[in-house]
C-alpha cells in the first residue's frame, strides 16, 4: 500500500480538528500531521501535511464531508488525484 500526503490550509485544519472526536482515528491522523509554511505572492501560507494511506485519505474525506463540508472544495480535486495514483 502506498502513502498519500494531504495538504490542508491551517485555518481549515483547525476547524476540522475542532469538529471531530479526540478518540477517533481521523483525529489521530490529523494530530500526527506536520506543520509547514511557504511564502506565496508575498505572504506566508501556513498548512498542515497529513501522511496517510489511501484508505485513511478516503476516511478523512468522508469525515470532512459529514462534519465540515466547507473545507472540502479546495482540497477535493487534489485529494481525488492523489488517491487515483
Amino acid at each position: 500500500m502506498y502513502s498519500v500526503i494531504l495538504t490542508i490550509p491551517l485555518a481549515q485544519y483547525d476547524f476540522f480538528v475542532e469538529k471531530i472526536h479526540p478518540s477517533s482515528r481521523a483525529y489521530e491522523l490529523l494530530m500526527n500531521g506536520c506543520f509547514d509554511q511557504e511564502i506565496c505572492d508575498g505572504h506566508v501560507e501556513r498548512k498542515m501535511q497529513i501522511l496517510c494511506n489511501k484508505d485513511e485519505a478516503v476516511m478523512l474525506l468522508q469525515v470532512a464531508e459529514e462534519v465540515c463540508p466547507r473545507i472540502i472544495p479546495k482540497n477535493l480535486q487534489r485529494l481525488a488525484r492523489e488517491i487515483e495514483y
